[in-house]
């Protein structure tokens, strides 16, 4: 019982070390539509992905959407945003299902 216990133990802290957070964010802007590529490659995409995506706009969330897996090189979202400006910033999180996370903000000027 003990060996199963270091066992867990090693596997739970050493997990980060396997996983990896986003790399980096694409986000194309046309008019309305929202088009969101979280680059976050995985040899495990069922069990290593991009878990959440979160929207912001003028610093308040507005859309949020999750998965359950993803492709091999990461994660494709479409989002709709009626009333969308120019003048909008926009936010994009990207969460990992194991470890670590990724903002970045984007502008249309």
């Amino acid at each position: 019982m003990k060996i199963f216990f270091v066992i867990l133990m090693i596997l739970f802290f050493t997990a980060p070390a396997f996983s990896n957070p986003p790399r980096d964010i694409t986000l194309k802007i046309i008019e309305t539509k929202l088009e969101v590529f979280a680059d976050h490659p995985s040899n495990n995409p069922s069990q290593h992905f991009i878990k959440t995506i979160k929207i912001f706009q003028n610093d308040k969330e507005v859309l949020s959407r999750e998965f359950s897996g993803q492709e091999a090189a990461g994660q494709k979202a479409i989002f709709l945003l009626p009333g969308l400006k120019r003048t909008d910033k926009i936010r994009v999180l990207a969460v990992c299902s194991v470890y670590g996370q990724l903002e970045k903000e984007f502008s249309q000027d």
